[in-house]
C-alpha cells in the first residue's frame, strides 16, 4: 500500500515530529509567506465531546460518532496485526489506558496577536531552525505525548472517510519497545525499528519489503551475485554490542550493526510455522535478563552461532530482493464501540492531562509560552472539578499538574485523595510516598537513629506496593522502598526480600538499584545471592564512586561466605 494512502499515527519523541497523513495539516495562526513556528494545539474550551471506553485504550472525540467509530475498529486491528509482529511481551504495557485525543480541523484556538508577535520576535533565538525569522505560528496536527506512566495521542479530524490502515508511527515502536521493562537487549532495539521502518501494512497483514543493507551498492551487487563477499560480525559480537560506556562506535560499523541485526531478526522470523520464530522470542527474552552464553544458542537454534552466522550470510542475497509476509493469527473482529456524552471528568481527565503534558514540550523550546498553556491546563481541570470532587482519575491528573508546577504542598491533599480513591495511576502512589517520605524525615539527621517509626514505614511502603501493582514497572519506586527500609532502620521482611529481587530483575542494567538490592539481600542473611546480583552490577557501572561501594560490599560478602564455609555448622 503507498504510504500515501496510510493513516499513520504520528509520534512526538525527543523533539523530533514524524508526521505521514497527508490530511493531517497544521492550523495557523497566520496567513503570511515564510518559515512558521511550530507548537503543541491549544483546544478550544466550553464545547461537547463524545467519549468511548474500549480494550485498552480511551476515545475523547468531537469527530462525528461515525468517524471516531471507524478509527477505534481501525486502530483494534492495527493494534492486533502489530501484536503478530511484535509479541504483546516485547511491548511496554501500560495499566493506565492509551488516550486519543481527537478534534476537528480548526479546533484549536488561535493564540493572540501580542503573544503571537512576540513568541515570532524571539524563535530565532530559543531553538528554531538557521535562516529566515518565522512569520506564521502553526499548531501541529498530529502528535502523541508521554508521561512515565502513560500515553496521549491528539490527532485532528480526516477529511474523508477513515477506511485506510492505521498502523503505529516509526516514533511510537521505538517507544514501545525502549520503554518494555525488563529493558530489550540493544541490538534488538535497534534491528527491529530498521525491519519496522521499511514495512507495509494493507490487506490485514504486514510486508517487510526487501531488506535494507549498508549501501545501495553493495545491496544490489549481492543481490546479483550472492558469491560476492559481505561483511558481517560474529554473533557474539552482534549481541553483546559496543560498550556502552566506551566510545562512539565507527559510523560504518555502527550501520553494519543495526542492518545485521535487522537480517537476523528477519531470517528467525521466515517461515510460518518456523521453530526460529520462537527461538528467537526465548533468545530475546533471556537476553533481556543477562547477556546468553553460545551453548544456550545452540540449544534454543539447533546450531551453533558460527553455523547461524553462515545461514544469515547466504540467506542475506535472497532477503535483498524478497518480502516477508506476516499475519496475525485470526481477522480483526469489529468491537462494539459505544459512543456517549463524556463527563465533565472524563473531559478534565483526558483534556488536562494532554494539556499539562504539552507544559513540557513547549518548555523545550519556548518557556516563555508555558504559562500560556499552564493557565489553559488550570482552567480544564478547574471546570471539570467544579463538577466532580471526588473522581480519582481527575484528581490525579491535577496532584501531577501541581507537581509540575512546582507546587507540592497543593499536590499533596490531591495525591492522597486519589489514592484514597483507587486510581489507576501508578506515579500517583510514588509521588506521594516521595512527598511523604521527604515531610517525615525533614527534622530526623540519619545520624539519629531510625529516621521512620514502624507505622510511618509500613504506610510509606503500601503505597509503593500500589505503585509496583501497575504497570509499567518504575526504577524510581524500588529505589524509594530501599530509602524507606534504611530510614527505618529495620531488618527487611521476606515480603521486602522479595522486592528487591524483582527490582534486580526487572532492571538489570539499574546498577544503584542492584547495589539496593545486594545491600537488603546481605542484611537480610542471603550473603550469595547478594554477591551474585552484585557482580551483575559490578560489570554494567562505570562510574568510579558506584563501583567502590560494590566492590567494598563484595569483599565483605566473600569474607561472610569464607567464614560459613569454615565454620562447624556449615560443615
Amino acid at each position: 500500500m503507498p504510504a500515501a494512502s496510510r493513516f499513520k499515527l504520528a509520534a512526538l519523541a525527543l523533539g523530533a515530529l514524524s508526521v505521514a497523513a497527508p490530511w493531517m495539516r497544521a492550523q495557523e495562526t497566520s496567513v503570511a509567506d515564510g518559515p512558521a513556528v511550530m507548537l503543541p494545539p491549544v483546544v478550544v474550551q466550553g464545547v461537547a465531546w463524545r467519549y468511548a471506553h474500549l480494550p485498552d485504550f480511551e476515545v475523547l472525540s468531537r469527530w462525528p460518532d461515525s468517524k471516531t467509530e471507524a478509527f477505534a475498529n481501525a486502530l483494534l486491528a492495527a493494534r492486533q496485526l502489530f501484536d503478530s509482529v511484535l509479541p504483546p511481551d516485547f511491548q511496554v504495557q501500560f495499566s493506565v489506558p492509551t488516550v486519543y485525543l481527537l478534534v476537528p480541523d480548526g479546533g484549536t484556538e488561535a493564540l493572540s496577536a501580542p503573544l503571537m508577535a512576540q513568541l515570532l520576535s524571539h524563535a530565532p533565538a530559543v531553538g528554531a531552525a538557521p535562516g529566515p525569522r518565522p512569520t506564521r505560528v502553526r499548531f501541529l496536527p498530529n502528535l502523541l505525548l508521554w508521561d512515565r506512566d502513560s500515553l496521549v495521542v491528539f490527532g485532528q479530524q480526516p477529511r474523508g472517510s477513515i477506511d485506510n490502515t492505521v498502523v503505529y508511527s516509526n516514533d511510537r515502536v521505538r517507544l514501545a519497545l525502549e520503554r518494555r521493562v525488563p529493558a530489550l537487549p540493544r541490538w534488538f532495539v535497534a534491528g527491529f525499528c530498521d525491519l519496522y521502518a521499511g514495512m507495509e501494512f494493507s490487506q490485514g497483514a504486514a510486508e517487510t519489503g526487501p531488506a535494507g543493507w549498508i549501501s545501495r551498492e553493495q545491496a544490489v551487487g549481492l543481490a546479483a551475485d550472492p558469491e560476492l563477499p559481505r561483511p558481517l560480525l560474529s554473533l557474539a559480537d552482534l549481541f553483546a554490542g559496543p560498550p556502552s560506556d566506551g566510545p562512539a562506535e565507527a559510523p560504518a560499523r555502527a550501520l553494519l550493526r543495526q542492518a545485521e541485526a535487522s537480517l537476523f531478526i528477519r531470517w528467525a522470523l521466515d517461515g510460518e510455522g518456523s521453530p526460529r520464530r520462537a527461538a528467537l522470542w526465548r533468545f530475546v527474552a533471556e537476553s533481556s535478563a543477562g547477556p546468553v552464553d553460545g551453548r544456550r544458542f545452540e540449544e534454543l537454534f539447533g546450531e551453533d552461532t558460527v553455523s547461524a552466522l553462515n545461514d544469515l550470510s547466504d540467506y542475506l542475497p535472497w532477503a535483498l530482493t524478497h518480502s516477508l509476509r506476516l499475519t496475525p493469527d485470526r481477522p480483526p473482529v469489529d468491537a462494539d464501540v459505544r459512543m456517549r456524552d463524556a463527563t465533565p471528568a472524563e473531559v478534565g481527565r483526558i483534556k488536562g492531562d494532554w494539556e499539562r503534558l504539552e507544559m513540557d514540550r513547549v518548555a523545550l523550546q519556548f518557556p516563555g509560552l508555558v504559562p500560556r498553556y499552564r493557565e489553559h491546563a488550570r482552567e480544564t481541570l478547574n471546570l471539570a472539578y467544579q463538577e466532580n470532587k471526588t473522581d480519582p482519575g481527575l484528581l490525579a491528573v491535577m496532584g501531577l499538574f501541581e507537581l509540575d508546577c512546582g507546587k507540592p504542598e497543593m499536590a499533596d491533599p490531591l495525591l492522597r485523595a486519589a489514592a484514597a480513591g483507587h486510581a489507576v495511576r501508578p506515579r500517583v502512589y510514588y509521588e506521594l510516598a516521595r512527598l511523604l517520605f521527604a515531610a517525615l524525615t525533614k527534622a530526623h539527621p540519619a545520624s539519629a537513629g531510625p529516621r521512620l517509626s514502624p507505622i510511618q514505614a509500613a504506610t510509606l511502603l503500601r503505597l509503593l506496593d500500589g505503585a509496583r501493582a501497575q504497570a509499567p514497572a518504575l526504577p524510581e519506586v524500588y529505589g524509594l522502598t530501599f530509602e524507606v527500609t534504611s530510614a527505618a532502620a529495620a531488618q527487611p521482611t521476606p515480603a521486602l526480600l522479595q522486592v528487591f529481587r524483582e527490582g534486580a530483575r526487572l532492571f538489570p542494567g539499574n546498577s544503584p538499584l542492584i547495589y539496593d538490592a545486594a545491600v537488603m539481600l546481605a542484611k537480610g542473611g542471603e550473603p550469595a545471592e547478594a554477591s551474585a546480583i552484585l557482580q551483575k552490577g559490578l560489570a554494567g557501572t562505570a562510574d568510579p564512586a558506584l563501583r567502590g561501594r560494590m566492590a567494598t560490599l563484595q569483599a565483605a560478602l566473600a569474607s561472610t561466605l569464607r567464614s560459613q564455609e569454615a565454620s562447624p555448622a556449615a560443615r
